[in-house]
């Protein structure tokens, strides 16, 4: 028969409450870091709860959409929680935008933001916002339920050492991930605590033994539990597991089949229902099975990976891997050193059976002896058959075995469906376990006085890391930019004070490379401020125009890549985003353009218009050139061009241009079908011009073929390559090819003519002085280059 024993908690140490209070305000904290719809799965939780304020009835498959229909599988104890909590706000316009940019994985990251806030969701809250907040801070005070449970669990296991106890509860309250769980509306935050309420009271039940009370109570937490969410199946095994250990320590099927009874009566009571609905309505009793043929590209067909958005530094988590296997590596030291002690008094406990039942010295009998001997504890009919093993040793295999069931249940979920699994949250609903073995694993190492001071320096730098999680990753996350000073905006490199539309301006960039080649990439910092209230979400765009016009470089994506989209900016809050744009392989060399400007979300042909001080300058902002580079540099080739080393500049200039080689060639016309054939007085002068440094103007080419002493008969005047490389653009040393075309008419007189070259400033005409490769003077500014003999058509 089970024996009444009371349920009550063991009385915490006054060294538990400052835990509490810190978990509360470091889970307040991490909530309000966290912005609206940041939790994992959030905007289908909170679509579940807005669908029960608004139908009154539970969602089914068939008329759930968007991010509810993955949230429709669960129970809904936690949602109908929420819709009670939140039944005084006004919040069915509550909706998500989606961030493009958001990515969980860990090699490219370019936002951690799922979606795009808006000014509303700041303090003071507008309403709809206010209401995922409360429901948030409710969610956070469940939260202390699990830290309470965990201490509870250390003390029914390791009565003798409440250090261990406020240990295991100070490293559940303040893991960063438990806090972020808890800071955000997820079924997680209802499940984890009904989950660690269970496993206490299946440990108490394994160490003290079954009793009505503990029985009933474990029953209706599994109920409630699995009336939350699935996972706390898990919890209901290790509760079946603690009722065998109890049954067999007590040597009774009695104890069995009630302590079943007294457990699963409650469960049925409580959750039954909702499974029998799945059955009816679903055709399956958990009813995932309509969701998991609906959602059929969830099943995994990748292998797992660690995902998630917004990590610790790498060096964080192999310092607490190295610290868990030192834990892990105390279990076992801690495991053989209690199989020492248990074997030395099970050898003690043998020698005091012997003494007791050994022949005693005859001695006279009394009337004491005679009342007492039914009693006599040395009789060995007289004593009573104390329990099968040791409670310390019942209470660790629960512990132990609810720590492998969940991971059992985390893999056999995350092997099944592709979903974002890789994560702590998953195995949540065992952490009280896990912080008692990990505390006991550590205390190994340490001597037994010892420990005390150890856990509260485990403790302490489990603090200092939430704290620092908090301060170093969750808040620059998601936190706006910083707002520049006067100072930083005055230092900005190159001020353009270009305006889009009524509220938005660029300031100015800091471009700092003006020279590329294909497959580079284009930093361009640009700097942006709202001049008022900004009532569009738009997208940024930047593009590079090679020398051809052709776009050959385009990014198109949202401010800070999400993190700060034109919805939330700030009034008169300047501040810095950079843009990376990958310049073709393909992209023609010569001069560039960069172009940066805004469209609606979705509209890019929608441009917003640009002006500077009130005057439109287009649908963009123009930079000054730049320069595309060949990919590789122009190197004559020797066999087909003459070199030479005449010079040109001005007398005065550092800089000289040198024509460092020459090829003249016929032109060439198409011939129809046939090959091309050489055009009649038509030629191909192709210049290789290099410069001994920057040059900072734009000077023309001139090419003329002239008979001595008479004017030139045709031209061949233009900037280099036709336009596409001027001067201005210049690197010293490169070589730039430059190719002219000289057509001589066919009426013109027939002879040789002398191809001159040379270049001159085109807003003045003036030729740039010229040197021969001996040192002398050209005429004119012309170098002769070549002789070419015009023949007139018959």
């Amino acid at each position: 028969m089970i024996e009444a024993m009371a349920t009550r908690a063991a009385r915490p140490s006054k060294a538990l409450w400052p835990i509490l209070a810190l978990y509360a305000a470091l889970g307040l904290a991490y909530s309000t870091a966290t912005p609206a719809g940041e939790g994992p799965d959030e905007p289908g939780h909170v679509a579940y709860v807005l669908f029960l304020k608004a139908h009154h009835r539970l969602p089914r498959h068939g008329d759930a959409d968007g991010p509810l229909a993955q949230q429709v599988k669960h129970p809904p104890l936690y949602y109908a929680m929420g819709a009670l909590a939140t039944a005084w706000a006004d919040d069915a316009d509550l909706a998500f935008r989606n961030n493009p940019h958001f990515s969980v994985n860990l090699a490219h990251i370019v936002s951690p933001a799922a979606h795009q806030h808006t000014a509303d969701e700041r303090w003071p809250y507008a309403e709809r916002y206010l209401s995922l907040r409360v429901l948030r801070w409710l969610t956070v005070l469940l939260g202390l339920a699990v830290v309470w449970a965990t201490y509870q669990l250390a003390i029914t296991v390791r009565p003798a050492e409440p250090a261990l106890a406020l240990g295991a509860a100070a490293w559940v309250a303040f893991l960063p991930q438990f806090l972020f769980v808890q800071g955000v509306a997820n079924n997680d935050g209802l499940a984890n605590p009904l989950a660690a309420l269970a496993l206490w009271l299946s440990a108490r039940l394994a160490v003290r033994g079954a009793d009505r009370r503990t029985c009933v109570a474990l029953g209706a937490v599994l109920g409630l539990g699995l009336l939350t969410k699935l996972t706390v199946v898990a919890a209901a095994a290790t509760a079946g597991l603690a009722v065998l250990v109890t049954a067999w320590r007590a040597r009774s099927r009695r104890v069995l089949w009630e302590s079943a009874l007294c457990i699963g009566v409650p469960i049925a009571v409580v959750a039954g229902w909702w499974f029998a609905r799945n059955a009816i309505v679903n055709g399956d009793v958990l009813g995932w099975g309509r969701w998991a043929q609906a959602a059929d590209e969830s099943l995994r067909r990748t292998p797992l990976a660690a995902d998630v958005s917004v990590p610790l530094p790498p060096a964080v988590y192999r310092v607490l891997a190295g610290v868990s296997a030192a834990a892990a590596a105390g279990l076992v030291v801690a495991g053989g050193r209690g199989l020492i002690c248990r074997r030395r008094a099970a050898a003690h406990r043998g020698a005091a059976d012997d003494a007791a039942t050994a022949p005693r010295p005859p001695r006279s009998a009394t009337p004491l002896d005679d009342a007492h001997a039914p009693h006599a504890p040395d009789r060995p009919e007289a004593r009573v058959r104390p329990p099968r093993g040791d409670d310390a040793v019942a209470g660790m295999l629960i512990v132990a075995a609810a720590a492998a069931l969940v991971y059992a249940s985390v893999f056999r979920l995350a092997f099944t469906f592709d979903l974002v699994v890789a994560q702590g949250r998953y195995l949540f609903t065992g952490l009280p376990a896990f912080g008692v073995l990990f505390v006991v694993g550590w205390a190994a190492w340490v001597p037994v006085r010892a420990r005390p001071a150890a856990m509260a320096v485990l403790g302490a730098g489990m603090l200092g890391l939430a704290v620092w999680a908090w301060a170093r990753v969750l808040v620059p996350a998601f936190a706006p930019p910083p707002a520049l000073t006067a100072a930083e905006v005055d230092a900005i490199g190159t001020r353009v004070d270009v305006d889009f539309g009524p509220s938005i301006r660029l300031l100015g960039h800091d471009l700092a490379a003006r020279r590329f080649r294909p497959g580079d990439v284009v930093h361009l910092p640009l700097y942006w401020t709202a001049r008022g209230p900004v009532d569009e979400g738009y997208w940024q765009f930047a593009q590079v125009l090679d020398a051809t016009g052709r776009v050959v470089g385009q990014v198109d994506r949202l401010p800070l890549g999400g993190r700060y989209p034109t919805l939330s900016w700030l009034r008169d809050q300047p501040f810095r985003d950079a843009f990376d744009v990958p310049i073709a392989p393909d992209a023609v060399p010569g001069q560039a353009r960069l172009i940066v400007g805004l469209y609606p979300e979705g509209m890019p042909m929608a441009r917003v218009p640009a002006s500077v001080a009130g005057v439109p300058v287009g649908d963009a902002w123009r930079t000054d050139r730049l320069a595309i580079a060949p990919a590789s540099p122009v190197v004559p080739d020797p066999t087909r061009v003459r070199r030479t080393a005449h010079t040109f500049g001005p007398p005065d200039a550092g800089w000289r241009i040198t024509l460092v080689g020459y090829r003249v060639n016929r032109a060439t016309t198409p011939g129809g079908a046939a090959a091309a054939r050489p055009a009649a007085g038509a030629y191909t002068v192709t210049l290789y011009w290099s410069s001994t440094d920057t040059i900072d103007r734009d000077y023309t080419v001139f090419v003329h073929a002239v008979r001595p002493g008479a004017p030139p008969v045709v031209t061949g005047d233009g900037p280099p390559d036709r336009g596409r490389y001027p001067t201005s653009l210049w690197a010293a040393g490169e070589v730039v090819q430059d190719a002219h075309t000289l057509a001589i008419p066919a009426d013109a007189p027939g002879g040789a003519y002398e191809v001159r070259v040379g270049l001159y400033d085109p807003a003045t005409g003036v030729r740039l002085a010229g040197w021969s490769p001996d040192g002398a003077a050209l005429i004119d500014g012309a170098a002769v280059i070549a002789t070419v003999v015009h023949r007139p058509p018959p």
